[in-house]
């Protein structure tokens, strides 16, 4: 689990990161189909709760399948159905956190559903600090698990993208460095984790961006020269090469318009 597509992504199921692009009529009907899907999950998922309401594994199940929901109501820009559905989630995990305040799957998944709305409102900041003190609480006990490291990381990545809309560049700057350095080491760890390849890809669009916002046009083409040579050095056909070639084609314009005349 990790970084878009994961934790503060859409559901894997939609506009997974190992898919290619999809035209937007299949778009519309994959939509479609993981609606559908998503609304089945949630209705049976309550039936069940229902009849056992001490299984945890249902009521995890229906926090997720109700995050989810969340996050699909977000992409189609329904933010009133996206708020009560976030709450829902996010009251059914807080409970199972108080009823098993060691289990520290509760705790992480918390810490993802706290992270993954995606607006400028300072409630939402509120949240994603808050699960910036979870995940960090957890990485501390568990350095080691990848899913806790990239969930910090696309936490810093996210908080990062509301300072820079407030106004706090170093903020951001320090949130963004440690956010890749996280996903950086995931990617030397993991080389074959897509996931974590394409968050560092945006990490580093993300830092670059900020950074010509702020004249450091020299760190930001050095930053947007070595994510186009991590695209680049792929072999052709790879799933990297395949995942990332409209991100590709982002960054070179953005290193393109660093050399354009003010």
């Amino acid at each position: 689990v990790a970084g878009p597509g994961g934790p503060g992504g859409l559901p894997v199921t939609l506009n997974s990161q190992g898919l290619l692009p999809l035209p937007s009529a299949n778009l519309d009907a994959r939509m479609r189909r993981t609606i559908d899907a998503n609304a089945e999950a949630r209705q049976i998922l309550q039936s069940l709760c229902h009849e056992e309401p001490n299984s945890t594994a249902y009521r995890l199940a229906l926090a997720r399948a109700t995050r989810d929901h969340s996050r699909i109501a977000q992409f189609r820009r329904d933010f009133q159905e996206a708020d009560a559905s976030f709450n829902e989630a996010v009251r059914i995990l807080e409970a199972l956190q108080q009823e098993y305040p060691g289990v520290d799957l509760f705790r992480f998944e918390l810490a993802d559903t706290l992270g993954s709305f995606n607006s400028f409102r300072p409630a939402d900041l509120q949240r994603l600090q808050r699960s910036l003190q979870i995940s960090r609480q957890l990485l501390d006990k568990h350095p080691a698990i990848p899913e806790y490291r990239s969930l910090h990381a696309a936490t810093l990545s996210r908080i990062a993208a509301v300072q820079t809309i407030q106004g706090q560049v170093i903020r951001a700057e320090a949130g963004l460095q440690e956010s890749g350095e996280i996903l950086q080491q995931l990617v030397e760890q993991f080389p074959e984790g897509l996931t974590y390849q394409l968050a560092l890809l945006r990490t580093q669009q993300q830092l670059a961006g900020l950074l010509a916002r702020n004249n450091r046009t020299a760190q930001a083409a050095q930053i947007l020269d070595e994510a186009i040579r991590r695209i680049e050095s792929a072999p052709e056909g790879t799933r990297i090469r395949l995942s990332a070639n409209a991100l590709l084609n982002r960054l070179k314009e953005l290193r393109q318009n660093l050399n354009a005349p003010a």
